[in-house]
């Protein structure tokens, strides 16, 4: 109960944020049209007993005909009204739909990056996905159904006592099991998803896999399609048939209960016609009595449905509660120095959250400006993980990665992110226009995209396409173009030098490009990192030539730092890397007529 109340707290502060006067606009739609039930039974008693008793001539029979306007009002009155309150619960839910998934999206950017590679918030966000404004307003929602039923039983009840007390008792004596076998139910179909969410996740997965361009490509070349079929197939009838034995034991239930509740109706009706006929009550007392036993039992069965749908929607506020309540990364109010000098790395150890290896070791060293950083190592050396903590992505010990002298924990992150740019290795090819790719994150005008174009090698080819730099690229939308690996490279490159930071990371920048273009590339970039701090992550160890210092990682250690010729003429690690490769170097550079 405690947790419903604080789910429910949280769900009302939000929908009230969202929808202002709305909101309460709403529930005095919702308490109003409650009242209606009992008024149209109050005009059918009435109407019945003043029909039998115009017969006998005791009223005239205008008073009938008042009844009939008054009925006619009511229930025209009641339509309006349905409708308004529809109206207004769409308005509802679309500013509630806008309000909820902006706080999410900006929740999403706060927290730390860690969140996205545990497995357990990813289920967490799969199962709040889909249409969060009318899933958030339904707890809300059901409550106020829910009081609007037990307005309208009350007055029912109230009513029904009027005419003989012991009438309240069989719409009670019929609804109570229902309410508990639907309050059960809720709680079980939540649980359900939850267990869901994971296979779901995957079975959403696999079927993207089909559905999404580069990935249908792939699929087609390879004998994995029946496999991946059957493999999507088991977990969707898995979870289908989960659903159905759940819904299966709900309509037994369900059904035991009506016979139950028939048998008391009909009970509850022969009670009504032995009063009727011992003259305890008049015949349209009867007439109305019927209809407010059937009307309570409605209004008992929605207050019943609406504890279920509560019962399940709570939960679902609370996987929206638990995320948007997320701890954020501190805001902290030192600003990004101006001009940076050096970055210092000091004895750098990290550990993934909830792990106990170390996948970084004791890392030091310092980069300045001017200077080209190249880090190199085999595949799962850790040269990912260390430039994402030099991002800032990851929580670092303090005092161990210093720019200025200013350890980068206590730097205000927005501060941090607007002085660097980075390329990563699976880069976001953004289908905007060229434009809005490099000018990405940089909201103010002006006329320097073609220049930063022509640095990053992108010029030539945006030139020829048939909008120029106003052309919309990819496959998504009508008029747009595609561009191939290399070109969407060079446009994430002019992307990351249009930011003009003074801390450039670029993560096998240039993994897509041919030698010819590799080495155009670098024989202008010394140009393009004057007075910056330039790190490169690569693969290629050509490009080291032109790095000012190359870090050797190898099992998370630093194991070589020095220049190209230091390094080889060490003879470690960066050497047997190096020669391995050389013979390809070799061939392409001859190939493209380029220095060896």
């Amino acid at each position: 109960m405690r947790l419903f109340l604080q789910n429910l707290h949280f769900c009302l502060k939000h929908i009230i944020k969202a929808t202002k006067v709305y909101f309460f606009l709403y529930c005095s739609l919702v308490t109003l049209t409650s009242f209606f039930p009992v008024i149209q039974l109050i005009i059918t008693t009435n109407l019945i007993n003043d029909l039998h008793r115009v017969l006998e001539n005791d009223v005239e029979v205008n008073r009938i005909f008042w009844l009939l306007g008054f009925q006619f009002s009511i229930l025209f009155i009641r339509e309006v009204l349905i409708k308004v309150q529809s109206l207004i619960e769409l308005v509802m839910s679309q500013r509630l739909d806008f309000y909820l998934q902006k706080k999410l999206l900006n929740k999403l950017i706060d927290i730390d990056y860690f969140y996205f590679e545990d497995s357990n918030f990813l289920n967490h966000l799969e199962r709040i996905r889909g249409d969060v404004g009318s899933r958030f307003l339904s707890t809300i929602k059901e409550c106020l159904e829910s009081l609007r039923n037990l307005i309208t039983l009350i007055t029912i009840l109230t009513f029904l006592f009027s005419i003989h007390w012991s009438l309240i008792f069989i719409p009670v004596i019929a609804a109570i099991p229902a309410i508990v076998i639907h309050l059960k139910f809720g709680a079980e179909s939540f649980h359900l998803v939850k267990f869901q969410s994971a296979q779901a996740r995957e079975q959403n997965y696999i079927f993207t896999l089909f559905s999404q361009r580069n990935s249908n490509k792939e699929l087609r070349t390879y004998n994995a399609v029946n496999h991946l079929i059957a493999k999507w197939a088991k977990t969707f009838k898995q979870n289908n048939d989960e659903v159905v034995k759940l819904q299966t034991s709900h309509a037994i239930k369900s059904s035991l209960i009506k016979i139950y509740t028939f048998i008391i109706l009909s009970l509850g009706t022969l009670t009504l016609v032995l009063l009727y006929i011992n003259q305890k009550i008049r015949l349209g007392d009867l007439v109305a009595s019927l209809d407010a036993i059937q009307k309570a039992q409605v209004s008992i069965s929605g207050f019943a449905r609406s504890m279920t749908s509560i019962s399940t929607s709570h939960y679902y506020v609370g996987d929206i509660k638990s995320l948007i309540t997320l701890e954020e990364m501190k805001t902290m109010k030192e600003k990004f120095p101006e001009n940076p000098k050096e970055i210092r790395v000091s004895r750098f150890s990290f550990t993934y959250p909830g792990t106990s290896k170390k996948v970084l070791k004791d890392i030091s060293f310092t980069a300045g400006v001017n200077q080209t950083i190249m880090i190199v190592g085999e595949n799962g050396a850790g040269k990912s993980t260390l430039m994402k903590c030099l991002l800032g992505l990851y929580k670092v010990q303090d005092n161990t990665i210093m720019v200025n002298g200013n350890c980068i924990n206590k730097i205000n992150k927005k501060s941090f992110m607007e002085n660097i740019s980075i390329i990563f290795q699976d880069f976001i090819k953004y289908e905007f226009s060229v434009n809005e790719n490099i000018q990405m994150g940089v909201q103010e005008k002006n006329k320097k995209v073609e220049s930063i174009a022509r640095k990053a090698g992108a010029h030539s080819f945006i030139k020829n396409l048939p909008s120029k730099y106003q052309t919309r690229l990819g496959r998504m939308f009508t008029s747009s173009i595609d561009l191939s690996g290399g070109q969407w490279q060079k446009v994430a490159l002019a992307r990351a030098l249009y930011k003009n930071s003074p801390i450039i990371i670029l993560d096998e920048p240039t993994s897509a490009l041919d030698p010819g273009a590799e080495h155009e590339l670098f024989k202008d970039f010394k140009k393009i990192s004057q007075n910056k701090i330039t790190f490169y992550i690569s693969h290629r160890m050509y490009s080291c030539h032109l790095a000012d210092k190359i870090l050797v990682l190898k099992d998370g250690e630093l194991v070589e730092s020095g220049t190209h010729d230091e390094l080889m003429n060490y003879g470690g690690n960066y050497r047997d890397m190096y020669l391995k490769q050389a013979s390809m170097y070799k061939k392409n550079m001859e190939k493209e007529k380029l220095p060896v």
